[in-house]
């Protein structure tokens, strides 16, 4: 649906104290499916083992934080035409006030965005060029 309508989403989730921002653009950054998998690789185990039903309440301070942020986006948006966010991923910690700034690349194995249609080609050829000089020289 975003590949159809070109369009860029900012989106926040929140989960146990922990708060995730994104921006995310079709073909430029990493999915939502790149993004789970991005997140679950921080676990051991499998993602039931993680699916909990529980209340989410989600404080006010949380949101607070969560909208400021958003704020912020759409100024940098309008003054420098682009999201400080795309393809990257804020993640903050509530119980202890961490913060990670990490990247949400494509992942390779990623059926919405690494399939056949959406290759881009000329960057495909450059990495095959790049690993076919590094074999070469290997020799």
């Amino acid at each position: 649906l975003m590949k159809e309508t070109n369009s860029v989403n900012t989106i926040a989730f929140f989960d146990n104290e922990n708060v995730f921002v994104t921006c995310i653009e079709h073909g430029e950054t990493g999915c939502y499916e790149c993004l789970e998998r991005q997140l679950l690789s921080h676990f051991d185990g499998v993602v039931t083992d993680y699916l909990v039903q529980s209340e989410n309440n989600v404080s006010t301070a949380e949101l607070m934080f969560v909208l400021s942020i958003i704020k912020k986006e759409i100024e940098n948006t309008s003054i420098y035409g682009q999201s400080s966010l795309l393809g990257n991923l804020l993640h903050f910690n509530f119980n202890n006030y961490e913060y990670t700034f990490n990247t949400n690349r494509i992942q390779s194995c990623c059926s919405t965005c690494a399939t056949f249609n959406n290759i881009l080609f000329e960057e495909q050829n450059i990495r095959s060029v790049n690993i076919l000089k590094e074999l070469m020289s290997s020799d």
